[in-house]
């Protein structure tokens, strides 16, 4: 070891394999005794996170990882605690609050859209008024669709969803409508559009007989409706061309075997009085008199009955009421009068005593 007292270029010129060392304020040089394989070796540099290198746990050149400082925007992460941001998205450190941090925030309405800073949202996202949605439609805070013919939903003056009106095409058969104009078929009948000829359109077509029924497509024809065979009816009854109700013991007709109207006979309840019947089964009273229902008791049953002495005679109750007498038919009044007239002669000619006539009541 030597002290260097030459001038600076001097120094320079002998002190070249040398390296200065301060000490205590003095310059001291000292010789490298190296030898020169080992002076020219290049030395091996540590990582460190100003190299310009991407090494260590770095995310990025000189930043992220546990070592360097976090990167800055748009440098690569690997975690948010990579970026200043503390936003890591797809790899890559976003700014933060941004409309791609897939965080709702600075007003976002849904996640990174809406509000007055980031795009519009798609259908369905969350809005709160209709500028945040790309339909310009938001209802119950919801992004909807704006109306079309293809939205699968009933809006502008559609009459089903996405058909009818004047602006969707014209609805299927069995689809709501307004008009025959909403309908394929033309038919719009209840509001329903129905096929055209068919069985529902209320039009007499295909082989019906009357509207809507009968013939061999359509359901059988009601009471009363137009018929061509029985089998156009529901009650198999096709009488002068029109459906007949099937024999009943409430169709006002006087059928099956019935002795009047919807009474007598096997079949239907027995008749009130004063109606006709065959026998004594077909009346309420079981007293059936030429072919009329008796009263019974009375003075015309033929049965000694009440207080009579006789066969509807004698007693106090021997008269046939006006009420039952002037109901009775012209041809039965003659008869029951002429029977009386002689029922009351007998007792004359029996008991003069006891004629008790009541002409008045036998007048007619």
């Amino acid at each position: 070891m030597m002290l260097c007292s030459s001038t600076p270029l001097i120094l320079l010129v002998f002190c070249s394999f040398s390296y200065f060392v301060v000490i205590n304020g003095r310059i001291t040089i000292t010789v490298d005794s190296s030898s020169s394989e080992e002076r020219h070796k290049p030395r091996e540099k540590e990582p460190c996170c100003t190299d310009r290198m991407k090494n260590q746990d770095e995310s990025d050149i000189d930043c992220g990882g546990l070592q360097c400082p976090k990167c800055r925007d748009m440098r690569k992460c690997t975690s948010p605690n990579d970026c200043l941001s503390d936003v890591c998205l797809d790899g890559t450190c976003i700014p933060s609050p941004s409309c791609r941090d897939q965080i709702q925030n600075q007003g976002e309405t849904d996640v990174d859209c809406g509000g007055r800073m980031c795009r519009k949202c798609q259908d369905m996202k969350t809005c709160i008024h209709s500028y945040d949605c790309l339909s310009g439609v938001c209802i119950n805070n919801t992004c909807i669709p704006s109306p079309s013919c293809r939205d699968q939903m009933q809006n502008q003056d559609e009459t089903d969803i996405d058909c009818g009106g004047r602006t969707c095409p014209k609805c299927q058969d069995m689809k709501i409508c307004n008009i025959s104009c909403d309908c394929l078929s033309d038919v719009c009948i209840n509001n329903i559009c129905i096929p055209s000829s068919s069985c529902m359109d209320q039009i007499r077509d295909q082989d019906e007989t009357d509207i809507d029924c009968g013939g061999q497509t359509c359901p059988k024809c009601q009471d009363m409706k137009t018929c061509i065979h029985s089998y156009d009816c529901l009650s198999g009854v096709c009488i002068n061309n029109t459906c007949i109700p099937s024999p009943s013991c409430m169709d006002q007709i006087r059928d099956q075997d019935e002795t009047d109207i919807d009474c007598g006979g096997q079949t239907c309840p027995k008749c009130q009085d004063m109606k006709t019947c065959n026998t004594p089964q077909d009346c309420l009273s079981d007293v059936c008199i030429n072919n009329i229902c008796i009263p019974s008791p009375s003075c015309l049953d033929q049965i000694q009955n009440q207080d009579e002495t006789d066969i509807d005679c004698g007693g106090t109750v021997f008269v046939l009421t006006m009420n039952a007498f002037h109901h009775l038919p012209v041809k039965i009044k003659y008869r029951t009068k002429m029977r009386l007239m002689l029922i009351v002669v007998a007792r004359f000619v029996r008991n003069a005593a006891m004629v008790k006539l009541a002409i008045p009541v036998w007048t007619v």
